[in-house]
């Protein structure tokens, strides 16, 4: 019993060490490298005993007794258990806000909170839990560790969906760029591969003659592809407007207003004329530096707009200041009468003409829409008349002075897919328009800009990121910030963005492996059924 609970301290331990592993490597912390221990140390952990004999597991007719790998190993069941402590390290790491941002905004009493958020906590882990039961499960049954490991990781741990997802190839944008940069080629599953095999093929060492060459080849070629990459990318990179451009690179001047109107402040009906006051003089002082383009964060403009209009509205409520020469584009709230209304960013261009307007086609249940909002009863439709807001029909693209920009609403330039969907509809430079006001001073703001760089990677558009409260952001082509506000700050950022129609095969071929991945899960069961099945008929297990 000693011994037992020795060595599930040991695991345990380990398990929380791999969880850690991933949040110090993510932001705010940023340590470099250490996202590369993750793999290991979440290996370890599902590793038993020492000593294990995994060749007498793989081949059972060799010697007609229990494999002492097999022995050694630990249960499906607590192998779940095991990658449930990894996701829980993670999910408190990264996302311990969550029950002051449910107290605060959603009025939840403290205990429901806590309890609300400790459900969504392990809902978040269950993507470990099964990748550790699996790849516990593969092992047992006599497949090879870094097989077993590493496709439980890629198919269960990195790519079932989350409500708050990031994974590692959005870690290695903060502390190892050169290997995120994998992601032209296969978005994030190539990139998580890459980074698996380097852990897994590390611990292979002691056991095979080619696992350092293996080793080696995991960390070199990534690194020298994306080492080379960069440099072939960002030999042009000149962020300040003032320098001179050619029509080869042309560059445009774009300002980045970043209004820090606390969530308070923008939710008060007497406050909306101040707060329009704000940005109208941050415009003005935008445009005297230089921009030729201005952005407003996410329904920056305080007042409805209504979908049939086709120009600024007059007066006091007019989005453009007087005397502004620049076009902007801005996040708004428009409608048509009763329910339809649609998260919006538009154009309003020099003479106030509205240029074009798109919708967020990506809504957040609960936030942005009721779920099942047909199926309330009477009492409940009364309170909640109105199942939030409606989705976008097109793609979020705007046509401004001979530039197409591709709009990310919010948490869309979380999602791969839609940035690949803007950019083969012509997108030239990707805009991100975000109020993350709601989380306070905490991770997220941090995590959420981290995770939007891959998408600068994956289809070689630089990203401008307009964000209320910060971060706000102007992202090379290789997912490097060229500039950065900090959060909470009044803020303006004046960029030079080069519009690009580069193509990158995963523009051209989307998520191309992880069907193959998923295929090769398929066959690694079949074959561990029936390695289990000869197993059983041996009476070893």
């Amino acid at each position: 019993m000693i011994r037992d609970f020795a060595q599930f301290s040991k695991e345990t331990l380990f398990a929380i060490a791999a969880g850690l592993s991933l949040v110090f490597a993510a932001e705010p912390f940023s340590i470099p490298g250490l996202a590369f221990a993750f793999p290991v140390l979440f290996s370890l952990s599902l590793s038993g005993g020492e000593g294990a004999d995994e060749e007498r597991v793989r081949n059972p007719h060799r010697q007609r007794s229990r494999p002492r790998a097999f022995a050694k190993l630990p249960s499906p069941h607590r192998g779940f258990a095991i990658g449930l402590c990894t996701g829980l390290t993670i999910q408190l790491g990264a996302f311990a806000w969550i029950p002051e941002l449910l107290v605060r905004f959603g009025g939840f009493p403290t205990p429901l909170a806590w309890l609300v958020a400790s459900l969504l906590y392990l809902a978040q882990s269950l993507p470990w839990a099964l990748a550790a039961m699996f790849a516990v499960s593969f092992e047992r049954a006599g497949v090879r560790r870094l097989f077993a490991h590493g496709l439980s990781l890629l198919i269960f741990a990195y790519s079932l969906p989350t409500l708050f997802p990031w994974r590692p190839a959005d870690v290695l944008t903060s502390s190892a760029l050169p290997f995120a940069q994998l992601a032209e080629l296969g978005g994030a599953p190539l990139v998580d591969a890459a980074f698996t095999l380097v852990g897994l093929n590390f611990l292979e060492i002691p056991r095979s003659r080619l696992a350092p060459a293996l080793f080696f080849a995991a960390v070199a070629l990534p690194t020298a592809f994306g080492l080379a990459r960069i440099s072939s990318l960002e030999s042009d990179v000149a962020p300040l407007p003032s320098e001179a451009s050619t029509d080869e690179t042309r560059r445009v001047p774009i300002a980045v207003l970043q209004p820090n109107i606390s969530i308070e402040d923008k939710h008060n009906p007497e406050l909306a004329f101040r707060n329009l006051e704000r940005l109208h003089g941050m415009s003005l002082s935008a445009e005297e530096r230089g921009a030729e383009l201005i952005l407003w964060p996410e329904s920056a403009y305080p007042f409805p707009i209504h979908r049939e209009r086709k120009r600024d509205h007059p007066g006091d409520y007019a989005l453009r200041p007087r005397g502004l020469r620049a076009p902007i584009i801005a996040g708004a709230l428009t409608q048509r009468g009763g329910c339809e209304r649609w998260n919006s960013v538009l154009a309003v261009g020099p003479d106030g003409r509205i240029l074009g307007v798109t919708d967020k086609i990506v809504l957040l249940a609960f936030g942005e829409f009721a779920p099942f909002h047909s199926l309330y009863p009477a009492w409940l439709k009364e309170k909640v008349p109105c199942p939030g807001f409606l989705r976008g029909e097109r793609e979020p693209t705007l046509d401004v002075e001979g530039v197409r920009y591709g709009v990310l609403n919010c948490y869309e330039d979380l999602l791969a897919y839609r940035a690949r969907a803007v950019s083969n509809a012509g997108a030239e430079i990707l805009l991100n328009f975000t109020n993350d006001a709601w989380f306070g001073d905490t991770a997220e703001p941090h995590l959420h800009h981290m995770v939007s760089r891959l998408r600068t990677i994956e289809t070689r558009r630089e990203l401008i990121r307009a964000v209320n409260t910060g971060v706000s952001a102007h992202v090379s082509k290789t997912g490097r910030d060229l500039l950065r506000t900090e959060t909470f700050t009044e803020a303006i950022v004046l960029a030079s963005a080069a519009p690009s129609q580069q193509t990158t095969l995963f523009l051209l071929l989307g998520d191309w492996l992880r069907p193959i991945l998923a295929g090769g899960m398929l066959a690694l069961g079949w074959i561990a059924l029936g390695r289990t099945r000869t197993l059983r008929r041996l009476g070893l297990s």
